[in-house]
């Protein structure tokens, strides 16, 4: 994977996002894939956040949101660097 899929602009693309619709970061990634039709599968270690996981039905991603957050879309779908030779079973 490219250092680029993780790059300071595309992070700045998402907290811009956030900002307009006065959201956390991670509901507007959230809303993005409810609005794909996929099912995300949010984790939290912290019990504050599970609402703000779930809180994402409230509001809409317009057309350029979704134009933004499309173009960071990598083809081979993953969203975590690639694993190294100790974690070769993912």
């Amino acid at each position: 994977m490219d250092e680029a899929d993780f790059s300071t602009d595309n992070i700045r693309v998402v907290l811009s996002i956030a900002t307009t619709h006065d959201r956390p970061p991670a509901q507007i990634v959230l809303r993005w894939h409810r609005k794909q039709g996929l099912v995300p599968l949010p984790k939290t270690a912290t019990a504050t956040r599970l609402p703000e996981n779930l809180a994402v039905w409230d509001f809409e991603l317009d057309e350029n949101d979704m134009l933004q957050l499309l173009r960071l879309d990598r083809p081979h779908g993953n969203t975590q660097p690639l694993p190294d030779g100790r974690n070769s079973s993912f």
